[in-house]
């Protein structure tokens, strides 16, 4: 069972790397993500020029990114340095604000929504 198991996961990373590939490859594609996220971020306000060029490529870097999403990853898989990544996250940034020009731009006002938790986050007494 294990195997089929893992021949699924071959796969499904596999097919996640070429998709990931495609993408970047596509600037077209690449150019209207960062027009959508240049959008959003105008939409936000309060963001000086250098953190809205950050903002950017770091959204534009998870979606080419493989493996972990941390600083060391980023810093390969994009232009910045790992250190630039450090210091930008020191910034505060309206990650709410941010979330919810997304979803009303992606969802019409009258669509029903639902709200889903990732319990798995939440610290559980005791560990």
């Amino acid at each position: 069972m294990s195997n089929g198991s893992d021949n699924f996961l071959k796969m499904k990373k596999k097919a996640i790397h070429v998709i990931k590939v495609k993408v970047l490859k596509d600037h077209r594609t690449m150019d209207s993500v960062k027009t959508i996220i240049q959008s959003l971020l105008n939409s936000v306000g309060d963001l000086t020029q250098p953190q809205q060029k950050f903002l950017i490529t770091l959204f534009s870097t998870l979606l080419i990114s493989c493996g972990r999403a941390n600083f060391t990853n980023l810093g390969r898989y994009s232009q910045l340095n790992e250190r630039t990544y450090r210091r930008q996250y020191q910034r505060s940034f309206n990650f709410m604000k941010f979330n919810q020009k997304l979803i009303e731009r992606a969802i019409q006002p009258e669509s029903p929504v639902i709200l889903a938790v990732d319990c798995s986050f939440i610290p559980k007494s005791g560990k």
